[in-house]
């Protein structure tokens, strides 16, 4: 049976500059016995950039070397090899058994847990957290370097078809349903971005996701939803509520007479593409592997989550504070948008010491319990409500001095590819309703 690693191994000693082709390819965990020792030191000395040859390899690994006959062994790797010609074949060939193997490991200790008495909730995670370091393994999706006139030509498509886009009056990202935000974001939300949505409890947050959700989705983008706090039912009761002019408190106590209006909100809901998954206890291995799942079925153009600091964080690991999740998790939600390509909007909490400051404006500073939160978001956008601090007026730029009621204002903190300010909206009391503020 031909022996691969030897193979690797024969290849780069015969062209020490291919060493490089190979550690972009494959890694010392992919060898076995001896083999890994030798590859490891051949990543090491790649990435040194030192010299790399037979002798220096025997050398180094000399005591190691010794109960395989020593720097024979290495020679005898070249015997049948005259050329690297054939070594990203061989690399390949090894990724692919090392991935068989990985796999085969996975479905042996998941039966092992299933007939162990395991409880359920355990294998779940088990199997979540397994499939996706598996489907990372698996991915053959990195470009790794690309020479810059590739990027130029990527970066000029992509700029032709936001002319054409916007010569045909389509959006060039995601609408958000609120024009001045459109505008500030340069036409939505962009596929591959994190967008934070923050703001302290009871500031409308859920209210303003499910407007950008129901918007979306009426231009014709596949919307997943991931409600860690609120029930798909009362998700779906506001939607409804947004649609028609109806009277949210009757519909809550039973005293509701608008049912034609709520038939009709009803006809217009069930044509959205709107996909709700409001499981409490949900980590992000669940929503990465289940709207990599909607995505491939074409049903996941924008994901939503409610919100950051619900969903269960725990990895099993030691000694790891809560920052420490927060900021995997937020990395993880980043990964999410770009491995999909799409936008990802994470609702988040703001810290107390919002309601310490004068005005109670928030600020990045903030960001709850984590900085990367700001550090891996493309868009941060605080939601503020000056009437519910019992501030009567607001001063804008264009508008000079305006009543506070039933105003509310996104405030655009970070914005990675354009500029920062504030957009306000119009809302009803219940805040169903949200649409673009026009002056009075």
């Amino acid at each position: 049976m031909v022996n691969i690693s030897k193979l690797i191994i024969g290849s780069i000693l015969s062209e020490p500059e291919s060493a490089s082709i190979a550690c972009e390819l494959v890694s010392s965990e992919m060898f076995e016995d001896i083999d890994r020792l030798i590859f490891a030191k051949i990543e090491e000395l790649t990435e040194q950039g030192s010299r790399l040859d037979l002798y220096v390899l025997g050398t180094a690994l000399k005591k190691d070397l010794a109960p395989y006959g020593g720097a024979t062994y290495l020679a005898e790797t070249t015997l049948n090899i005259s050329s690297a010609s054939r070594l990203k074949e061989y690399c390949l060939i090894l990724k692919q058994e090392h991935i068989k193997k990985q796999y085969f490991n996975f479905f042996s200790e998941g039966a092992q847990l299933c007939t162990n008495g395991v409880e359920a909730q355990r294998i779940i995670d088990f199997a979540q957290a397994g499939a996706d370091n598996l489907m990372s393994l698996s991915s053959t999706s990195s470009e790794g370097f690309l020479h810059i006139s590739q990027l130029t030509e990527k970066a000029i498509t992509k700029a032709e078809e936001r002319c054409l886009a916007a010569k045909e009056g389509r959006a060039i990202g995601v609408p958000t349903g609120i024009r001045a935000l459109n505008r500030l974001l340069n036409g939505g939300f962009k596929p591959g971005t994190l967008n934070i949505l923050a703001a302290r409890p009871a500031m409308g947050k859920t209210a303003v996701m499910l407007h950008f959700a129901k918007c979306a989705a009426a231009s014709g983008v596949p919307v997943c939803i991931y409600s860690l706090e609120m029930s798909d039912i009362s998700l779906t009761d506001r939607m409804l509520m947004s649609i028609g002019n109806m009277d949210v408190d009757s519909y809550k106590n039973g005293d509701f007479t608008q049912w034609p209006e709520l038939m009709e909100a009803q006809g217009v809901l069930n044509k959205l593409p709107i996909f709700i998954d409001s499981k409490a206890q949900v980590n992000l291995s669940y929503i990465h592997n289940h709207s990599r799942r909607m995505a491939q079925k074409g049903k996941c153009g924008l994901i939503l989550i409610d919100y950051l600091q619900l969903a269960d964080m725990s990895t099993g690991e030691k000694n790891r504070n809560r920052e420490q999740e927060v900021a995997q998790a937020s990395r993880r939600c980043k990964i999410i948008a770009k491995e999909l390509n799409v936008p990802v909007v994470l609702l988040s909490q703001l810290s107390r010491s919002v309601e310490d400051s004068k005005n109670k404006i928030p600020q990045l500073s903030h960001l709850r319990e984590s900085g990367a939160i700001e550090q891996d978001a493309d868009i941060v956008a605080f939601l503020y409500r000056a009437a519910y601090y019992g501030v009567d007026s607001i001063e804008t730029y264009d508008n000079g001095t305006i009543s506070s009621a039933g105003i509310g204002e996104l405030i655009i903190g970070k914005n990675r590819d354009g500029s920062v300010g504030a957009v306000l909206f119009q809302h009803n009391p219940s805040m169903t309703i949200i649409s673009d503020y026009h002056s009075q």
